[in-house]
């Protein structure tokens, strides 16, 4: 299991940094960039269409979550124009969780980060929107799927850990729901 729950932008560019192959690189940056659970993850890549470039954002229907509910999730202008461009020629590769997580290990050692699993990215994100517009809690928690309650008993936000990175967090953001 992941010693820490986030990665810090810092530590994920070394991440992408140790990873051979490009659809590995594009599978982290989604799942880093999206808070989708890994499973979502792995039904977006079978159903590309959920994605919309012109709204800048994933559409999750109810069947894909585990909420059962309809989730719209946006994307910031960057990820989205990123997410268009691979899909436009590629699929999003989707390996079992057991594979990703094992591969994480390799690329984290690779990298000198702490290991981390395919569920740290989830938490990252909510971290990184939270810390840069805690004005739109509601929303942000509606986008991963969450009530406020259940958010604040499943995540320990690790704002402490991104303190020397706020401007990096915020970058991350940038644009996202506008």
């Amino acid at each position: 299991m992941a010693e820490y729950a986030i990665v810090t932008p810092i530590e994920f560019k070394c991440l992408l940094g140790a990873v051979p192959k490009l659809k590995h690189r594009m599978a982290l940056d989604t799942l880093c960039h999206t808070g989708l659970r890994y499973n979502e993850y792995r039904l977006l890549a079978e159903h590309p269409e959920w994605f919309s470039a012109k709204n800048r954002e994933i559409v999750l229907p109810a069947k894909a979550t585990k909420t059962k509910r309809d989730r719209n999730i946006p994307l910031t202008p960057a990820f989205s124009q990123k997410l268009e461009l691979w899909l436009s020629s590629n699929k999003l590769s989707a390996p079992s969780m057991q594979g990703m997580d094992k591969n994480l290990q390799r690329w984290c050692e690779v990298a000198g980060i702490k290991r981390i699993s395919v569920k740290t990215f989830r938490k990252t994100w909510l971290t990184y929107l939270l810390m840069s517009m805690p004005e739109k809690a509601d929303l942000i928690y509606a986008s991963m799927g969450h009530s406020r309650e259940i958010s604040a008993r499943h995540y320990l936000i690790m704002t402490g850990t991104l303190k020397n990175e706020i401007e990096a967090v915020k970058e991350a953001v940038r644009g996202w729901n506008t």
